[in-house]
């Protein structure tokens, strides 16, 4: 039983790092069916059926009921995120790990496909209480300050004020 417990939990590990974030920048057809909109004035909106058109987002807000539309454009837009959760995923690795222990401890068919339905019933519930958070958009134009030291040719080093912007 050890066996299909360390199996699972090193398949869980496996499967989350192949599935790990990447930002890109929306396409001119992007359909996200979930997520949070975080607007360059710093108000975070949770969306549904976000499309992304000609540099104009639309989405439909999912506490009114009355569906109406809300389009932003993309310039006003700091960051979207597509937000759910690990259930498949989480399913899928126990399932497999529980079903590789079962056939690596006691090869009969009903122990095997047992572990499997076992692990996967579990690897659901510990998945649907994982948030999962995917930056989808990051608008990078900013301006920042922050803090540098700076060394001369004579190995002076003075504090400075560096200033960083990006388009």
């Amino acid at each position: 039983m050890k066996k299909v417990i360390y199996l699972s939990i090193m398949l869980l590990f496996v499967t989350t790092c192949l599935f790990s974030q990447t930002i890109n920048k929306l396409d001119e057809t992007t359909t996200i069916n979930k997520g949070q909109i975080t607007l360059k004035n710093g108000e975070t909106v949770d969306f549904r059926n976000l499309n992304s058109e000609s540099g104009i987002v639309s989405y439909t807000d999912p506490f009114d009921p009355s569906g109406k539309v809300i389009e932003q454009k993309i310039s006003d837009v700091m960051m979207i995120t597509k937000t759910g959760n690990y259930a498949g995923t989480f399913a899928f690795s126990c399932a497999l790990g529980g079903g590789l222990g079962a056939v690596l401890s006691n090869p009969t068919p009903g122990y095997i496909i047992g572990c499997a339905a076992g692990g996967a019933v579990i690897g659901a519930l510990i998945g649907l209480a994982v948030k999962k958070e995917v930056k989808v958009y990051e608008n990078t134009a900013s301006l920042s300050f922050y803090p540098s030291f700076n060394s001369t040719i004579e190995g002076n080093i003075y504090p400075t004020l560096a200033l960083k912007i990006n388009f």
